[in-house]
């Protein structure tokens, strides 16, 4: 099985669970699978392909909010 192609990411940080002063970083990225489908995932941490394995998949309207410079079409979307 080959690897998702990464098409984008994005990182940021937020206010951490317990201490709002401290900043936990998020990482957002958008993958292309094989059959030029794609989907996005959310995780904590820098770790692109910790995030690509074991992340959050985002609904199709979450993505469009992350990617708004990207033209995604809900049906090539992975449910």
């Amino acid at each position: 099985m080959v690897d998702p192609k990464i098409l984008s990411t994005i990182t940021f940080c937020v206010p951490g669970p317990l201490n709002p002063r401290r900043r936990t970083e998020v990482t957002v990225i958008l993958v292309e699978g094989a059959v030029k489908d794609y989907a996005a995932y959310i995780g904590t941490g820098r770790d692109i392909d910790w995030v690509r394995k074991y992340g959050n998949k985002m609904t199709f309207a979450e993505a469009c909010n992350f990617f708004p410079s990207m033209v995604l079409e809900e049906a090539r979307y992975r449910k």
